[in-house]
């Protein structure tokens, strides 16, 4: 099984309050601090996320610690009961070696709410917009707390550490934290870093207006001050592999009062709520405060000491191991500033050491062959990786001729029987001779889907064989006719980039993009493609690839009272888009449909009427796509989206 460690193994978790419609049935809540000296996942679910990691030759994902944010108040009836589900919940997702950082905002209602409730804990509930109690986010995105989705939070690709250290002195909590990108990160000035002081475990929230305490007498990771404040601190562009520090700094003023409820909350400025500052901590967390999504948090470790973590990238193929003045070290343990770790690394079968990377980032030694042993003195929190790869074999040819085949890397060529390193990547270009095109590449004798293009790029990861075969070219072209049925709107085509009119003469193979524009009050019926209704297409836009004489009609009919302003309202973002495509506005939606310009559904799913939907786009390949929203009503609308 794989395993990988994470910046900040001394990982406390505690818990949040679950999501529930106030007053309903009660399923979740809270647990006492847990302390992770190491972690070894054994789910299948993160199993698989792990291999996927690092079968990567440069690893850039990091681990993930999950935010739970919690909402709650000892006013609540339902949240006592849910504490107690959110713990065996958190419990159980820390037994497995998961990663999740907590922290709660106690309300200002119901009732006269909870006495720990702060302005700047309304400040998140604005944030979420959060209009009942109990309520949680993972990762900045409401859901109901289960051990599935916490898992599924976890999975989630990072690209971004975040670490820290913190002291307390006196009333003075001051606190160092770091944040290093593996990839570039450009979200603006939208990119926020939130630093928090929660107290680990506090009793005296119970002491509300007499009969309205939910009968809850401990309470775990209470949010007390942000520093410097609950707007966070604007980033602003990340470059890769570049370490970003911020030191802060709060001074807890005046004497501890505990307020009758919450309409009289703590004035910070003359006086504070906290019942122990030996029970204090540290998290940290960076988020988009656009869209609430959240690259990655922590637990700030107390004291100057810092983790040192160590792993190789892909587990079968090596193992390592450290020691500091000769005495055996566990990735994951606490080390002084200034200590000297020294590793080795034993690689397995065929493969040999590239190198060793820190932080799954930059290469500290190596980069083409290396020695097995490495030392490094540490000055921060680290993450040490071995990376192991092997050489593989590349051949190739040209099936039946009608053509040549030549390859490349790096701009030099290549010749069949050539070994390179794992990882490097050959560039094909396929040659057919007048009157022919390419018919297919393959891959080790299985076709390369979706390329008939005279290039294909191949990454290696193994010994490798790639083939073309030529088909010969039709010789006459075929005619495209279009138009309306009935009128009420109009039709239009473009191929090869250009519009094209009705009648013309293309080439076989030739792809070409119609799209409608009804009259106003008016919608698409139906498409007709040679006579046949196309099924389950009532968007403005229909792509055909040439293969013959080709006939396409479209008709229209009225909108029949449909509110048009229910989907005009729907918003995409971001656009181009990499992993995660964002809807808002989305509760009139009951349906999308992702196609590609061939008109080839490449995702659908039903929706549930909430007003944020994210749509995972990770596995799709760059380019443009067609995305269809249907209304509950029976109305939709066709917009385009980038993947890149």
């Amino acid at each position: 099984m794989l395993h990988f460690f994470t910046i900040i193994i001394l990982h406390k978790s505690c818990f949040c309050v679950f999501f529930l419609h106030t007053f309903a049935a009660v399923k979740s809540l809270f647990n006492p601090n847990i302390f992770v000296m190491k972690k070894i996942f054994a789910f299948l679910l993160v199993a698989c996320f792990s291999a996927t990691l690092f079968a990567q030759i440069e690893p850039l994902e990091v681990p993930r610690y999950v935010l739970v944010e919690g909402f709650s108040s000892s006013s609540c009836p339902p949240c006592n009961a849910g504490n107690v589900n959110l713990k065996n919940v958190l419990t159980q997702h820390t037994n497995m070696g998961g990663n999740h950082t907590l922290i709660k905002y106690q309300m200002s209602w119901p009732g006269n709410g909870d006495p720990y409730y702060t302005a700047e804990g309304g400040t998140r509930r604005s944030f979420y917009g959060v209009n009942a109690v109990p309520w949680v986010a993972m990762d900045g995105i409401n859901k109901s707390v289960s051990l599935g989705n916490v898992l599924a939070a976890e999975a989630v690709p990072s690209y971004l550490y975040v670490s820290g250290n913190y002291t307390v002195t006196g009333q003075t909590v001051s606190a160092t934290i770091n944040i290093k990108p593996t990839v570039d990160i450009t979200v603006g000035n939208n990119l926020r870093l939130y630093v928090a002081i929660v107290e680990k475990v506090t009793n005296n929230n119970w002491q509300t207006v007499p009969n309205q305490s939910n009968g809850e007498k401990i309470f775990y990771q209470i949010m007390k001050k942000f520093m410097p404040n609950a707007s966070g601190i604007v980033l602003g562009n990340l470059t890769a592999c570049e370490l970003v520090t911020h030191e802060l700094s709060w001074e807890f003023k005046g004497n501890y009062r505990l307020p009758n409820n919450a309409l009289s909350p703590i004035n910070h400025d003359i006086e504070h709520s906290v019942e122990s500052f030996d029970n204090l901590e540290v998290i940290a967390w960076v988020q988009d405060a656009s869209n609430r999504k959240i690259y990655n948090s922590c637990t700030a470790i107390k004291g100057n000491f810092f983790t040192a973590n160590f792993d190789v990238n892909i587990e079968d193929r090596g193992t390592i191991s450290a020691s500091i003045g000769g005495t055996p070290f566990e990735s994951g343990g606490l080390l002084a500033p200034g200590t000297i770790i020294d590793f080795i690394a034993e690689s397995n079968s065929t493969y040999y050491i590239k190198g060793w990377k820190q932080d799954r980032c930059e290469w500290v030694d190596g980069g083409g062959k290396a020695s097995n042993t490495f030392s490094i003195t540490v000055d921060n929190s680290l993450t040490i990786t071995t990376i192991f790869i092997k050489d593989c074999g590349i051949n190739f040819e040209v099936i039946n001729g009608n053509g040549a085949l030549s390859a490349s890397m790096d701009g030099n060529p290549v010749n069949p029987g050539d070994v390179f390193e794992e990882g490097s990547s050959i560039e094909f270009t396929a040659l057919p001779i007048e009157g022919y095109k390419v018919k297919e590449w393959k891959l080790n004798g299985t076709v390369v889907a979706g390329n008939i293009s005279n290039n294909y790029s191949l990454a290696l990861n193994d010994d490798s064989n790639v083939t073309v075969e030529f088909m010969e070219i039709p010789p006459l072209p075929v005619t495209v006719v279009f138009n309306v049925i009935n009128g009420n709107g109009t039709l239009s085509a473009i191929a090869n980039g250009k519009p094209i009119t009705s009648g013309c003469e293309l080439a076989i193979e030739t792809a070409i993009e119609f799209t409608a524009a009804p009259d106003e009050g008016y919608i698409v019926k139906e498409w007709k493609h040679n006579d046949e209704v196309v099924a389950d297409n009532t968007t403005l836009n229909f792509s055909i690839i040439v293969s013959e004489d080709e006939t396409v009609t479209v008709e229209y009919k009225k909108e029949e009272g449909i509110n048009v302003n229910n989907l005009l309202s729907v918003e995409l973002y971001p656009n181009p888009v990499e992993n995660e495509l964002i809807i808002s506005n989305a509760e009139q939606i009951q349906k999308i449909i992702i196609s590609n310009t061939l008109g080839q559904i490449v995702k659908e799913e039903v929706l549930t009427g909430k007003n944020i939907v994210v749509i995972s786009t990770q596995n799709f390949p760059n380019g443009i796509f067609f995305i269809t929203m249907k209304s509950f009503e029976g109305y939709e609308i066709t917009k385009k989206i980038v993947k890149q």
